[in-house]
């Protein structure tokens, strides 16, 4: 499973770590700084010094010595293997660990004397003679620690508000978003504080109102468009009503054109219903009426036949049973209507094969490549695009199966 990080998380985390980096460098730069200014200050003190005393003799806790020879034993032996150079301090550290206080130190530098001569500097600092005095090196250890942890709690606490102070200000965009809808687009967006916070707001803004504004123009053409086509399929329909009062009942060619042409104007009435009803955010409109599943599809087949005229290596079977269900009567011809047209134009040789099966249809076909270009997947001008829109809409299963040969298409209703 993937771990989605969260943005504040993730900023926490990284400018907590860098802090405690920040702070762990600028411990050690400190401590080392410190150290190497408390030797300058032994150094200069013993130079200094010099021009007082002279001699084997012990003054301000500085030794001075003419020879090597004459260097104090508990300080030479920590120097013996060491070359000597003048004007550089020397220093030996004794501890139990990295961690822990020094027991002793050591320090040792060669200077000129005003007289001309090398003169040996030493001294001897035991830190457990101090441990009387003051606290003790553990309390020392636990208040510098104490001290670290309250700066890094402090640091931390400022961090926190400081990404509270952001990202309060990005939920507060995150919620105006969602609450976005076509009749808020006319007002303008809070203030959420940031300018850049405040940019983004009005970019998304400026992009809702081009989709809001897309979307009325495409209703409003559907709206007009399905409006005019009324008045000619109205005529369609009346001319049909008209030719059945003077057509020839006995002339059996003239009957079927006159039902073909019958149904297509039904069909087309229904397309056009189907338009607007898409074009509506609302589904209520739409009429849910028993259908016989089984007899519509042979219907379709029957007005589609046409289809097939001059194809010769064409083999149709076509297998239904007995079925009713409740749907809208003109969403389920639309689609059963393009998945068929589909089938019969665009099969040039093999075999098609419609079966239903209670509320499934399944429309199987023999592939060929005219079939490859996807623009050629058209009925009415609309094709398995509408299908696919309208089986989301009621909540249908549609799939579409492609292999070398074959080109299956499968809708079930509910």
């Amino acid at each position: 499973m993937k771990i989605k990080l969260s943005l504040r998380l993730y900023l926490l985390s990284a400018i907590v770590v860098f802090a405690i980096g920040i702070i762990v460098l600028f411990t050690m730069v400190t401590t080392s700084y410190f150290v190497n200014g408390l030797d300058s200050i032994t150094r200069i003190s013993m130079i200094e010094s010099i021009h007082d005393t002279k001699g084997a003799s012990i003054t301000s806790d500085f030794t001075y010595s003419d020879n090597w020879e004459s260097v104090p034993q508990n300080i030479r032996e920590h120097f013996a293997n060491r070359t000597i150079d003048k004007n550089i301090l020397y220093k030996h550290v004794e501890s139990e660990n990295f961690w822990s206080r020094p027991n002793r130190i050591s320090f040792l530098m060669k200077v000129d004397a005003p007289d001309g001569n090398l003169v040996y500097i030493s001294k001897l600092v035991d830190t457990n003679a101090f441990s009387i005095v003051g606290d003790s090196p553990s309390s020392i250890i636990v208040q510098a620690i104490s001290i670290g942890v309250a700066i890094s709690a402090l640091f931390i606490v400022i961090i926190v508000l400081m990404i509270r102070s952001i990202t309060r200000p990005v939920e507060s965009l995150n919620t105006w978003t969602k609450s976005l809808s076509f009749e808020s687009l006319c007002e303008s967006p809070p203030d959420f504080r940031y300018t850049e916070l405040n940019k983004f707001a009005e970019l998304m803004m400026k992009s809702l109102n081009a989709a809001h504004t897309s979307i009325e123009r495409e209703q409003t053409f559907l709206r007009h468009a399905s409006h005019e086509l009324r008045t000619p399929i109205a005529t369609v329909s009346n001319s049909v009503e008209l030719l059945k009062r003077l057509y020839d009942v006995e002339n059996e060619k003239v009957v079927n054109v006159v039902a073909r042409i019958e149904r297509a104007g039904k069909t087309m009435k229904n397309l056009t219903e189907i338009l607007l009803w898409l074009s509506r955010e609302d589904g209520s409109s739409i009429v849910i009426r028993e259908v016989k599943l089984n007899s519509l599809i042979e219907d379709i087949y029957a007005d589609m036949g046409y289809l097939l005229e001059g194809k010769q290596n064409i083999e149709v079977s076509v297998s239904t049973e007995v079925f009713s269900i409740f749907v809208s009567p003109e969403a389920c011809r639309v689609i059963i209507s393009n998945i068929i047209r589909n089938a019969l134009q665009h099969t040039i040789e093999g075999s098609i094969k419609i079966t239903q099966s209670a509320n499934q249809l399944k429309v199987e076909n023999t592939r060929s490549s005219k079939m490859d270009d996807e623009s050629s997947e058209i009925g009415f001008g609309l094709g398995l695009n509408l299908c696919r829109q309208l089986s989301g809409r009621f909540g249908w299963s549609m799939t579409i199966e492609k292999t070398e040969t074959t080109y299956s298409a499968c809708i079930i209703f509910t």
